[in-house]
């Protein structure tokens, strides 16, 4: 998605002759999109995709990362209001990168969900937020089979998206175990499979999750909740004031959107109903119609 249009755009047969350019770094070239020049429908809103396509509907809900809208890639037409873009700049959004390891058997203590490393801080912070912490995921039904999660935050989540490839932070994370179960006699074989994230640099994320920045408040989780013009309406883990930075924060603002929009759109319909309906009182000369 490129740009969305809430302000009133061209109707059937009018377009327009605004040429912008697109502010995704994969698409260098400028391209034209429509931007909205008059009033000619005020009722609903319209998407605009980079490959050309259009999508107009009654309202749009919008569920990009945070780190999407702070980096500007999406475009509204008009821009959002001062209080929506000061809580996009306030509310702070990170990288925590994962190191998926599925192995042969299972060779840790199932006992425990988790179990930490404490890392040097000798080289530094890029060094510091790498594999600090694993996840246990051993069973087939859950993972497939005999799963370990290591975690990268911090300088270390982003230094090692463009400075590493996936074999060499695979190799990194089993030299780190093989450290820490060869104090208890523990062989750990190599995995069968693995898989990495790079959140950071991934342009339909640009981060992993939100988090309170020093100047951000919880104000600014329910400011970027909040509908524009009863058309544009945002859900994400970032609109969760209760619950920021969870799969279930991200799933329940989709619930509670969905209900808003409900409303809204009843609403407008019972509106649109009550408008044109016609009333005749009495008959003869003295008729009248309303």
């Amino acid at each position: 998605v490129d740009t969305v249009e809430y302000g009133g755009f061209p109707g059937d047969g009018e377009t327009s002759d605004v040429t912008g350019k697109q502010s995704h770094e994969s698409q260098s070239e400028t391209k034209p999109f429509t931007n909205a020049t008059k009033n000619v429908n005020d009722d609903g809103v319209r998407v605009l995709t980079t490959d050309g396509r259009v999508f107009v509907a009654d309202a749009v809900v919008v569920t990009v990362p945070l780190g999407v809208l702070k980096r500007g890639d999406l475009r509204f037409v008009p821009e959002l209001p001062v209080r929506k873009k000061t809580a996009i700049e306030n509310l702070g959004f990170g990288a925590l990168n994962k190191v998926l390891l599925l192995f042969p058997t299972t060779f840790w203590d199932t006992r425990h969900d988790t179990f930490g490393w404490v890392n040097s801080c000798d080289n530094g912070s890029e060094h510091r937020g790498r594999f600090f912490m694993f996840y246990s995921y051993h069973g087939a039904e859950l993972s497939g089979g005999s799963t370990l999660i290591a975690l990268i935050a911090g300088d270390a989540a982003l230094s090692m998206e463009t400075s590493e490839t996936d074999s060499e932070i695979v190799a990194g994370v089993m030299t780190v175990l093989r450290q820490i179960f060869a104090r208890q006699g523990k062989g750990v074989p190599s995995p069968v499979d693995s898989t990495v994230t790079r959140w950071g640099t991934d342009p339909y994320a640009r981060g992993s999750y939100s988090n309170i920045s020093p100047r951000g408040t919880g104000e600014d989780y329910d400011a970027l909740a909040a509908p524009v013009a009863n058309k544009v309406f945002f859900a994400g883990e970032a609109t969760s004031r209760s619950h920021p930075a969870t799969m279930h924060g991200a799933f329940l603002s989709g619930n509670r959107e969905a209900a808003r929009i409900h409303g809204i759109l009843k609403s407008k319909a019972r509106k649109r109903e009550m408008d044109g309906r016609v009333f005749s009182w009495g008959t003869g000369k003295d008729a009248w119609t309303t």
